[in-house]
């Protein structure tokens, strides 16, 4: 039999440290309204409880995830790379993490990948073939920034 260990939330640290779910919340987004020795205790129920943040259910709050989803239709061509490798650093610099989709020039797999993105990203990046302009109107009144490098968007005016 297969055990699968359930990963901790926020609620188990705040138990582990005998505080609550939202002096936990404030250490990590508002850490000056937590006193040191609270800090501490929540860094040990941390430590040992292995937790890592879920950066994708700050999304499901409406809370900015700094990540960026970005769509190329392969990794091992030279261009698309070169953008991937650029996109990191500027990333990387301003407190960004990316989260890459390669599609293989599938547009079934780019259009679910991108539905998918669109709900845990603040912005997307598609590098690829063609896009329905649906889509894209879609995702901008969704509030999504999109942008398209060498891309044809389809039924464009």
């Amino acid at each position: 039999m297969i055990f699968i260990k359930k990963k901790h939330g926020i609620k188990d640290v705040a138990r582990e440290a005998g505080v609550s779910a939202q002096t936990v919340s404030n250490y990590f987004h508002r850490r000056n309204v937590v006193s040191p020795n609270t800090q501490l205790n929540i860094q040990k129920a941390i430590k040992k409880l292995n937790y890592t943040p879920n950066i994708f259910a700050r999304g499901l709050r409406g809370t900015k995830t700094r990540t960026v989803g970005v769509a190329i239709p392969e990794i091992a061509n030279p261009f698309y790379s070169d953008i991937l490798d650029g996109l990191e650093k500027v990333a990387t610099r301003r407190g960004y993490t990316l989260v890459v989709s390669c599609n293989s020039y599938n547009k079934n797999k780019l259009q679910r990948d991108l539905d998918i993105l669109s709900n845990h990203v603040d912005g997307i990046v598609v590098c690829t073939f063609t896009v329905d302009d649906e889509k894209i109107s879609h995702y901008l009144a969704k509030g999504i920034p999109i942008v398209a490098i060498d891309i044809k968007v389809e039924n464009s005016l």
